[in-house]
């Protein structure tokens, strides 16, 4: 693996590569990978590289090697985007800039990496979901640029490579992190009935996982329960299904425990989709419940909420 020396997390080290056409689609392909992979580590590591590569605005060569004709390269190239999205929304409005002036349509990063999400090459799908979920993560701001990635999304559900469906799951639940402005696309295209199939019958833990966790994210919005209420086989079943067999794989929870989560499910049945992420430790899913609580504006929800935390030994 390379190591990322004081050297290159500098806009000049960042220059020489670009100088020495370590960026340049005509370069050999490990070079450009390298390079690539150098800047991904920058953008990774901390949010504090983030001037020195918006400085070197490389954001033209990224569009052009997002077109690559090697599926590594343009794999990487997704991946150094979605580390650009990792940190905060500094490159937010950068993904929407048009970056040849005038070209109709006007070609922007966001626009060539929602259509990676089909592409040809695993490895590519795989980092343009990624990079899609970071886009919708820290804002809402571009929620109206990312419509036309919706289906890709929901059809990457379905993707044979396990982190590209757990990914697409990350993905659509971002869609509504920040408000509920894409909801009605989402019942359209039946996001709440896909992510429930992939809890249910995905054979790897990780995008089972993130499928409820997108699902609880969903159900925090009025628009969104309504069409998880309209699911088949009704949600209720499909739950007490996934959480039998979720159950018997994991002795960790102790009974008492599981008939505490039952007590609550009974007064609030969309709390089992959060319930089954604490049933395997997962405490990721504490975050969403203040946000039920407002929506529910119900005093007895925080207290739930309170008690959950202590029942299971959460800080």
């Amino acid at each position: 693996m390379l190591s990322l020396t004081p050297a290159y997390e500098t806009a000049q080290g960042l220059s020489t590569l670009r100088e020495g056409d370590a960026f340049n689609a005509t370069a050999p392909t490990n070079i450009i990978v390298n390079a690539l992979l150098i800047a991904c580590q920058a953008a990774r590591t901390s949010e504090v590289h983030y001037k020195a590569l918006h400085s070197e605005n490389l954001y033209l060569v990224v569009w052009h090697l997002m077109g690559h004709g090697e599926g590594s390269v343009r794999a990487k190239a997704c991946n150094l985007v979605g580390n650009l999205c990792r940190h905060s929304a500094f490159f937010y409005k950068t993904l929407v800039t048009a970056l040849v002036p005038g070209a109709t349509p006007p070609p922007t990063l966001l626009t060539r990496l929602i259509q990676l999400c089909k592409d040809v090459d695993a490895a590519t799908r795989k980092f343009a979901c990624f990079a899609i979920g970071n886009a919708a993560f820290h804002s809402a701001v571009l929620y109206p640029y990312l419509v036309d990635a919706i289906p890709l999304l929901v059809s990457a559900l379905h993707d044979v490579d396990e982190k590209t469906r757990a990914n697409a799951a990350g993905a659509l639940g971002n869609l509504v992190r920040n408000s509920s402005e894409l909801c009605a696309l989402l019942v359209k295209y039946e996001v709440a009935w896909h992510l429930l199939e992939l809890a249910r019958n995905d054979t790897s833990n990780a995008p089972r996982r993130i499928a409820l966790f997108s699902l609880g994210t969903l159900s925090v919005y009025e628009q969104c329960r309504g069409s998880i209420m309209q699911l088949e086989p009704p949600l209720e079943l499909t739950l007490a299904e996934i959480e039998g067999a979720s159950e018997g794989a994991d002795q960790q929870v102790s009974s008492c425990d599981y008939h505490f989560s039952v007590f609550i499910l009974l007064s609030f049945p969309f709390l089992r989709i959060l319930l089954l992420q604490l049933h395997t430790r997962d405490f990721r899913c504490l975050t969403t419940l203040p946000a039920f609580a407002k929506n529910l504006c119900s005093p007895e929800f925080n207290e739930i909420f309170v008690e959950t935390k202590r029942r299971f030994g959460c800080p």
